[in-house]
């Protein structure tokens, strides 16, 4: 399926399929994905998808080159062996997220919240160039964020409000 050049606001993909799919130069603002499959789905260029829901999405393998999610809910998403390479992440919720795997070269991640409480999920990441959660790059930090992450969303600084 291709969503290619589509405006989607307020957008209802609960539990789809959409394994596969391409989303470039998508606007899906405030749109929910819970649970959807995007397996090896396309949501790069100047994907948007400010304030929408990803929560339990699988994106397994899937390239998220260059997408804007700011204030995303990704709780419990599935990333390994995702490409998320440029991708702006700022103040997203990535609680128990598996990021196993995951790319996160060139990634901002400013306020970002990701769980410390499952360190298994967070094995094998590609932090190059990564502006972790506290703002501090990753590579001003051994080549990661771990170590960098909040305890807390409220302990996060976030212009667009608590993830």
């Amino acid at each position: 399926a291709s969503f290619d050049g589509s405006l989607v606001s307020a957008g209802y993909f609960v539990g789809a399929n959409l394994s596969g799919a391409s989303f470039r130069n998508v606007y899906a603002r405030a749109s929910d994905f819970g649970g959807a499959n995007l397996e090896g789905a396309r949501l790069q260029a100047t994907v948007r998808s400010i304030g929408s829901q990803f929560i339990g999405c699988n994106f397994y393998g899937a390239s998220m080159i260059g997408a804007e999610l700011t204030g995303a809910l990704f709780i419990g998403a599935d990333f390994r062996g995702a490409d998320l390479n440029g991708a702006n992440m700022q103040c997203a919720d990535l609680s128990s997220a598996k990021l196993n795997g995951a790319d996160l070269t060139g990634v901002d991640m400013t306020g970002a919240y990701v769980g410390r409480e499952k360190p298994e999920l967070l094995v094998d990441i590609v932090w190059s160039g990564t502006t972790c959660p506290d703002g501090t790059l990753s590579d001003d930090n051994g080549g990661t964020c771990i170590g960098h992450l909040a305890s807390t969303p409220a302990d996060l600084e976030c212009p667009y409000g608590t993830p």
